[in-house]
């Protein structure tokens, strides 16, 4: 299956070859969660605080399916 991933932030630094604009499409086994396709990009599950998946935040054990949009987001701080 097909799931498309946005990074956001310093995240778009560490994006895969073949990414344009910090997005990436990656192909993952049926049943894959979120976790699976932070390391199908080479991310460190460390570097990542906020998921949201199909505009709902989620967990890196959420299960994916054909065609979801995964959104990652550093810590992030402001002031």
């Amino acid at each position: 299956m097909k799931v498309k991933i946005k990074l956001f932030a310093n995240l778009r630094s560490l994006a895969p070859v073949g990414s344009v604009r910090g997005e990436v499409e990656v192909a993952l086994p049926s049943g894959a969660r979120v976790l699976d396709s932070l390391r199908a990009c080479g991310l460190p599950e460390d570097m990542v605080a906020v998921i949201i998946k199909n505009g709902l935040i989620c967990g890196l054990e959420a299960e994916l399916a054909e065609g979801d949009e995964v959104s990652l987001f550093p810590p992030l701080a402001g002031g």
